[in-house]
């Protein structure tokens, strides 16, 4: 039997566990009997009420009481067992999990979940034609591939974790990207040349950017103001090295340094690499993780006296305009962060709260058929409460399958050639607002989506359970009608 997540494995143990205790408390007490005893005062009320014959009152009551014992006999005694060895949750790797192989602290923290629980009948039922729709309708459902948001979700978490290095990039920034955008500011390169090498747009904006690495009077001219650990001279003193090879170099360079940062979580790496089918080299790929990285950092500020000097007015207002850009594409990156973040945790909290749902339905069902006076409607409403909650899973997949498409679809049909997807991950102001459009759609999805259908679903159960009642309540009243023959 499928579960829709790593939570929903326990909370249906704990569940079910919590139903027979409250079960055996019922029963101890005699109070699963009460519905009946109501049932044949209420049958003796009615009687007088409308006049009805003594036989005809008998035939009612032993009609209301047959229907009320086979409700009582699919909806309350706990008699099926279920092991937790039965429930398994899919995994997005593809192999199946049970209680306490998870991998997750869900094992520790639920480690004296019970081996096997037993279910009634009429929910038993419930969850397993659930669960088989459930797995038959996502089956059949087109794959969505890989889960960019997922890939955006651990991107996000890539940062500099050693202070010195951090502090390294920050002065890096400093001492040369600061000072080589002051000389891009008077440096006249024609902009189809910045196109045709690749060197405009938001390739400018990291300090890693390729036009001041490769072309002349940029890097390989400034040099670090003070010496730089893991460079040293002929003397064996620490170098003030020039700021190309502080970059590049393959064992001291900070760029290196940085990758190995970077490439610490490897399923990352590898999730990129997948996502990134042709266009971008493994060079491009290893910069698009060091770029995410420095974005998600907080480097130190630079002082304005790099800038001072060494340029003319034009180039002033040159800079002024790659600066310019720079704080709308940061302000518009905050609004988006932010509703990233909120995507990220209705993402998360959806499963968590189904499965909570779900352990709270399963505990409370003790008391709603003896409260209904074990009306079979009630059954037919609880079973359609246990599918409807379940089904939850295949609107958030659908939602998931929806934004996968729609991701591809405002990024342009060669999106995962290379450069569309390092844009998306690196979110510039040209994807920006793109990105924020789609955040709030796939977000009022995610919120609206179950609330139509447990609209829909609702309106269902109650015309059908009110079906079920009303065609019980005239095979009732056609049994009381029947005169008893007497023997011959």
């Amino acid at each position: 039997m499928n579960v829709d997540s790593y939570l929903e494995l326990y909370t249906t143990i704990y569940g079910w566990q919590f139903y027979g205790a409250l079960w055996q408390l019922l029963t101890a007490a005699g109070l699963h009997l009460l519905p009946f005893i109501g049932i044949l005062i209420g049958n003796i009320v009615d009687a007088h009420a409308h006049g009805a014959t003594g036989e005809q009152a008998v035939r009612r009551v032993e009609a209301d009481l047959f229907v009320a014992l086979l409700v009582l006999v699919v909806s309350g005694p706990p008699v099926l067992s279920l092991s937790a060895s039965v429930l398994h949750y899919q995994t997005a790797a593809g192999g199946p999990v049970t209680t306490g192989s998870t991998g997750t602290t869900y094992d520790s923290a639920f480690s004296a979940a019970p081996n096997a629980v037993d279910v009634p009948i009429a929910w038993y039922a419930a969850m397993a034609i659930a669960s088989g729709i459930n797995s038959g309708v996502m089956a059949a459902l087109p794959q969505t591939g890989e889960n960019l948001r997922q890939v955006q979700q651990r991107m996000g978490l890539l940062n500099i974790k050693d202070q010195s290095l951090r502090a390294e990039a920050g002065r890096f920034q400093s001492e040369c990207y600061v000072p080589a955008l002051a000389i891009l500011g008077r440096d006249s390169i024609p902009a189809d040349v910045m196109a045709s090498q690749g060197w405009d747009g938001d390739n400018l904006n990291w300090i890693g950017a390729p036009l001041f690495l490769q072309r002349p009077g940029y890097y390989d001219v400034l040099h670090a103001r003070d010496p730089v650990p893991g460079f040293t001279t002929t003397t064996g003193d620490v170098a003030y090295v020039d700021c190309k090879t502080w970059w590049s170099d393959p064992g001291a360079g900070l760029r290196a340094r940085l990758l190995v940062q970077a490439r610490a979580d490897a399923s990352i790496t590898a999730a990129v690499s997948s996502l990134i089918q042709s266009g971008l080299d493994a060079t491009r790929r290893d910069d698009l993780l060091i770029q995410k990285m420095l974005q998600n950092a907080t480097l130190a500020a630079w002082s304005d006296n790099n800038l001072s000097g060494n340029h003319t007015e034009d180039g002033m207002d040159r800079l002024g305009g790659y600066i310019t850009r720079g704080f709308s594409t940061a302000s518009l990156a905050v609004v988006t962060f932010f509703l990233n973040v909120m995507l990220d945790a209705v993402q998360q909290a959806l499963p968590m709260i189904q499965a909570f749902v779900l352990f709270g339905l399963y505990t409370l069902l003790v008391f709603v058929p003896m409260l209904a006076r074990y009306d079979l409607s009630v059954v037919v409403i609880g079973m359609v409460a246990i599918f409807a909650t379940k089904f939850l899973s295949v609107l958030w997949y659908m939602v998931q399958w929806l934004d996968q498409y729609l991701v591809k679809a405002l990024f342009g049909g060669s999106f995962l050639s290379g450069d569309g997807l390092s844009q998306f991950f690196l979110n510039p102001t040209e994807f920006g607002t793109k990105r924020l459009v789609l955040d709030l759609v796939v977000t009022s999805f995610y919120l609206g989506l179950p609330l139509i259908w447990y609209a829909m679903i609702g309106w269902a159960g109650i015309q059908v359970g009110n079906a079920v009642s009303a065609g019980m309540r005239s095979s009732v009243d056609a049994f009381s009608s029947m005169k008893r023959k007497t023997p011959a």
